[in-house]
C-alpha cells in the first residue's frame, strides 16, 4: 500500500484495536492508529489531521457507529467508514450503510478486512482525484469568470446552440439586463437589449456567416476568424448609441469550436468627437479656400489684363493631372497651387505688368522674382500639399535653364512640371497687353517641340491626350 495507512479506531476495548492492528501488520499493511472513545475526540481528530480510514464497533458505550457517522458527515470529510462488530443486525447494517458506512463485517470476518480496506482506499483515492479535478475545474471557471467580469468591455458568449453562457458585469451595466435574467437563453435573446428585435449578431456570424445579417452593420472587417464591426444600437439606454464590437470563436482543448465570444464598446463619444473634428476640418478647409481665392483676387486686381489667368491655369493643370492618373488628393494640391502660382506678382509694379510695349532687362529681372515672392507669401500657410514649393518652381525647366533656382528634371516637383505646361499654354492662348492671343495650335506646337527639353515628356503626353480627345476646351 505504500505509506502507512492512518486509521481512527472507535472501540471501547483496547484489545480489539490491537487485534485489528496486528492483523493488518501481519498482512504487510503498515498503520498509524488513533483510538477514539468520545464524539468530541472524534471531531477534534477529524479537524486536526487527514485520515485514510475509520474502523468502528457498532454499539460502543460512549460513541456508537451512527453517532460517529453523523460527526463524520458534519466534518465534511469523505473518509471511508467500516463497521466491524458482532453486535449488529441486518437491519442495523442496512441503516448504517444508508448513513454513509462503506461496509459492515462481523468480528469473525477479520480475514475480509484487508481486501475491504484496499478496495475502499482505492475508491477513496479515485474519488479524491475526481474531487480534486472538479475543484480545479471549478476554480478555473471561477478565475475565468472573474477575469471576464473584470474586463472593462461589455462581454458575452454563446455556445454552439446560441445559448448565453457568459454575461459579464460591464454588459449588465450597458444593457440593463442582469446575468441571471439571460444566462442559458437562446433564440437571439441577447440581441433584444441592443436592437429591440431578435437578429443575428457578429457572435453568430463567427459561427455561421450570413450576408443578410452583415447588412445590419455599417462597418465590418474580417480578420481570419475574428470579426470587427460598428453599428448603431438604437435600443440601448440613450437611444443614440454607436457601438464597436469584436467577436471570435471559442475552442476546446482539442481545437473544436464550442461557441463564440463578443465584446462590445460604446463609442458614441468617439463618434461625436469624430463628427466635431470633421466639421472643424471642413470649416478650416472652407476658410483656407476662401483665403486662397482672396489672395488670387488680390493678385489679379493688380493686373486686369490677365484677370482669370490663375483660375484657368489651375483648371488646365487639374485636367492634365487627372489624365496622368494622379490621386484626388494630389490633384486638389495642384489646383490650389495653380490658383496661387502668380501671387508673387503683387510685388511687381502694375505699370510693368500692363506695359503694352517690349519689356527691358531690368523689368524682366523684376518679373522673374515673382515665384520667390509668391513662395515667401504663402510658405507659412499650413497646406496639406507642397503648394509654396510648386509656386516657387513653376518657371523651372527640364533642361535646368528655368528660374529662380535652375533646377532640372526630377529636381522639379511633378506638380510644378504640370503647372509649367498649363501656365505656358494658358499664357499663349490668352491676350496680353503687348500681343494678341497666339492661339491653341501654336501653344500645342510649343510644348510638343520642347518636349524633354523644357517640359516633362509625360506631362506633354497627357496634355496631348486631352487635346486629341477634344473632350474639353483646354482653357474654358
Amino acid at each position: 500500500m505504500g505509506s502507512a495507512v492512518k486509521i481512527i479506531m472507535i472501540y471501547s476495548s483496547l484489545g480489539k484495536c490491537n487485534e485489528i492492528d496486528r492483523y493488518l501488520r501481519t498482512c504487510g499493511c503498515d498503520t498509524v492508529s488513533e483510538i477514539v472513545k468520545t464524539g468530541s475526540n472524534l471531531a477534534r481528530l477529524l479537524a486536526d489531521k487527514d485520515w485514510d480510514l475509520i474502523i468502528s464497533d457498532y454499539a460502543n458505550e460512549s460513541l456508537d457507529a451512527l453517532t460517529a457517522l453523523r460527526i463524520l458527515k458534519e466534518s465534511r470529510k469523505n473518509i471511508p467508514f467500516i463497521i466491524m462488530s458482532n453486535n449488529i443486525s441486518e437491519n442495523e447494517a442496512i441503516e448504517a450503510m444508508q448513513r454513509g458506512a462503506r461496509d459492515c463485517l462481523n468480528k469473525e470476518q477479520l480475514g475480509r478486512l484487508l481486501p475491504v480496506i484496499e478496495r475502499e482506499l482505492c475508491d477513496y483515492q479515485i474519488q479524491r482525484e475526481i474531487r480534486k479535478k472538479e475543484n480545479e475545474l471549478k476554480e478555473s471557471k471561477k478565475r475565468l469568470s472573474d477575469i471576464i467580469n473584470f474586463l472593462p468591455d461589455a462581454t458575452f458568449a454563446i455556445d454552439k446552440e446560441g445559448k448565453v453562457i457568459i454575461w459579464n458585469h460591464a454588459i449588465e451595466e450597458l444593457t440593463g439586463v442582469r446575468a441571471a435574467e439571460i444566462m442559458g437563453k437562446g433564440d437571439y435573446e441577447y440581441a433584444l437589449p441592443f436592437y429591440g428585435k431578435r437578429r443575428p449578431l457578429i457572435v453568430d456570424l463567427v459561427l455561421k456567416p450570413d450576408e443578410t445579417a452583415e447588412s445590419g452593420y455599417y462597418i465590418m472587417e474580417k480578420r481570419k476568424e475574428t470579426i470587427i464591426a460598428e453599428a448603431h444600437a438604437n435600443y440601448l439606454p440613450g437611444k443614440n448609441v454607436y457601438i464597436w464590437t469584436k467577436a471570435s470563436p471559442l475552442y476546446d482543448s482539442d481545437g473544436n469550436i464550442t461557441g463564440a465570444i463578443e465584446s462590445v464598446r460604446d463609442i458614441s463619444h468617439h463618434k461625436q468627437d469624430e463628427e466635431e473634428i470633421k466639421e472643424s476640418m471642413e470649416n478650416l478647409k472652407r476658410t483656407l479656400e476662401g483665403a486662397v481665392n482672396a489672395l488670387a483676387v488680390i493678385s489679379e486686381k493688380r493686373d486686369a489684363c490677365t484677370a482669370g489667368h490663375q483660375q484657368r491655369t489651375a483648371r488646365l493643370a487639374t485636367m492634365i493631372a487627372q489624365e496622368m492618373g494622379l490621386s484626388a488628393e494630389d490633384i486638389e494640391g495642384i489646383r490650389t497651387a495653380g490658383i496661387l502660382h502668380d501671387i508673387g506678382k503683387i510685388y511687381i509694379p502694375a505699370e510693368i505688368l500692363g506695359k503694352p510695349g517690349k519689356i527691358n532687362e531690368f523689368e524682366m529681372a523684376l518679373i522673374k522674382t515673382h515665384p520667390q515672392v509668391g513662395y515667401e507669401i504663402i510658405k507659412t500657410i499650413p497646406f496639406k500639399w507642397p503648394v509654396a514649393q510648386v509656386v516657387l518652381q513653376h518657371h523651372e525647366r527640364i533642361n535646368g535653364r528655368g528660374y529662380p533656382s535652375c533646377l532640372a528634371k526630377d529636381e522639379i516637383l511633378l506638380e510644378a512640371r504640370i503647372l509649367a505646361v498649363a501656365d505656358v499654354i494658358e499664357a499663349m492662348v490668352s491676350h496680353r497687353p503687348y500681343r494678341p492671343s497666339l492661339g491653341l495650335e501654336l501653344a500645342i506646337e510649343e510644348i510638343v517641340s520642347n518636349k524633354g527639353k523644357l517640359y516633362d515628356p509625360d506631362v506633354v503626353e497627357a496634355t496631348m491626350g486631352i487635346y486629341k480627345s477634344q473632350k474639353i476646351n483646354l482653357v474654358s
